[in-house]
């Protein structure tokens, strides 16, 4: 099984998270688990399970039932921190969500691939943090079967193989991740010629095609053809920070936001005036801590928003969506990585020369952790880009270019 290298070295904190995945969100259980604790009659834990964990009304086999929370939002099983049902039971009674959270998984053919989320704080720090964490690694097999109803992608070989409907998929796969590396172009820049090329590839009807595409975007990126476009385009940083002021508002009318991503947004809101500013002013202050505070750590650290899209894309199992599908994956991990960069800046603002690269960690964590789980918002900004239900490139161009 193929792993980004800093899933293979991750090891969950438990008790000493900073933001326990045991609470501030729904903990589901699937139909086998259920079953089990059902049987637990005479264990000791048997009772309380039964009493927290109860089926939902329209129950699916990955979603069978939720364990109730407690006052302060977190799992009623807990005991000092620390799960009593691995504790007293083993991790082979623990829920698929809870047993392999942060982790996902995809076949594509004969290859298994885990992923990681960004909304577990340690998976965030050793992905971000690393120059290194998205190189692929070889670690052991599990157990296939096992994993078969919790895979997020599974494409048949045969699918894949010459002729099939995702045979060209290999080499986009390649081809997106090579782009997204290539220092050579400034990071905005390459998500630009990304964007150009998704929507050129969305329009293809075979393999063959896609194929073709991809040597033609390959050669145009190597002979530097877009160098002048790129140039011309304009950065309205107007139009950036009247986005987030008003997607700070959305935050309040779109469900309930995390508590370390509703701080985190506060500061980053009071860095850049407040929401009562005038647009000038908090222009001004975005300005200035772009390139004061945030441009030097990013800078410096020229792998963390290169990792942080790396592992959205490949999580996503971005390339596998064909058609207009593909163009819709796109812009909905522009906008995120957009939105990251802006809260980003307004953090900087707030903490100035205090602002390093573990603030900017924890932003991205409490965001994802956010999107991930909140519907509701995420849906609200991805329809400020729509036209008759469509995104928008243009509206995409304008708020990624930097």
């Amino acid at each position: 099984m193929k792993t980004p290298r800093y899933l293979a070295n991750f090891t969950c904190l438990a008790d000493r998270c900073p933001e326990t995945c045991c609470g501030g969100w729904n903990i589901t259980v699937d139909k086998w688990t259920y079953k089990k604790y059902r049987q637990l009659q005479n264990h000791p834990l048997g009772a309380k399970l039964r009493e927290s964990v109860k089926k939902v009304a329209q129950a699916t086999d990955a979603n069978f039932a939720l364990v109730k929370l407690d006052e302060g939002g977190q799992c009623g099983l807990l005991d000092g921190g620390l799960c009593s049902i691995h504790a007293q039971l083993g991790p082979q009674y623990l829920s698929d969500t809870c047993r392999y959270y942060p982790r996902s998984y995809t076949e594509q053919g004969d290859e298994l691939v885990m992923h990681g989320t960004l909304s577990c704080p340690e998976t965030a720090r050793l992905a971000l943090q690393d120059p290194d964490a998205m190189e692929l690694v070889e670690v052991p097999d599990p157990n296939r079967p096992a994993l078969a109803r919790v895979l997020g992608l599974r494409i048949p070989k045969k699918q894949m193989a010459d002729g099939g409907i995702y045979a060209h998929i290999p080499r986009l796969r390649l081809f997106v991740d090579g782009l997204l590396r290539r220092r050579d172009y400034r990071l905005w820049e390459r998500l630009v010629i990304l964007g150009l090329f998704v929507r050129a590839i969305a329009e293809t009807e075979t393999s063959a095609a896609a194929d073709a595409l991809i040597d033609q975007y390959s050669q145009l990126v190597d002979g530097r053809a877009y160098d002048e476009v790129l140039r011309d385009m304009k950065v309205d940083v107007n139009a950036q920070v009247e986005l987030f002021r008003h997607i700070n508002v959305l935050r309040f009318s779109s469900g309930k936001t995390t508590r370390r991503f509703a701080e985190n947004a506060d500061l980053a809101l009071q860095g850049l005036g407040g929401g009562g500013s005038e647009l000038a002013t908090m222009v001004g202050r975005f300005r200035e801590a772009k390139e004061a505070w945030y441009g030097p750590l990013m800078a410096a650290n020229p792998h963390f928003l290169e990792n942080y899209l790396l592992n959205v894309f490949h999580r996503r199992a971005f390339g596998f969506d064909r058609g207009q599908y593909l163009y819709q994956r796109y812009c909905e991990i522009v906008i995120n990585y957009a939105m990251v960069r802006n809260y980003m800046i307004g953090l900087a603002a707030f903490h100035k020369a205090g602002f390093d690269i573990d603030l900017a960690t924890t932003l991205v964590q409490s965001y994802n952790r956010n999107i991930e789980h909140n519907a509701g918002f995420i849906g609200a900004i991805y329809g400020l880009f729509k036209v008759n239900g469509q995104f928008d490139f243009s509206s995409i161009l304008l708020l990624v270019a930097d």
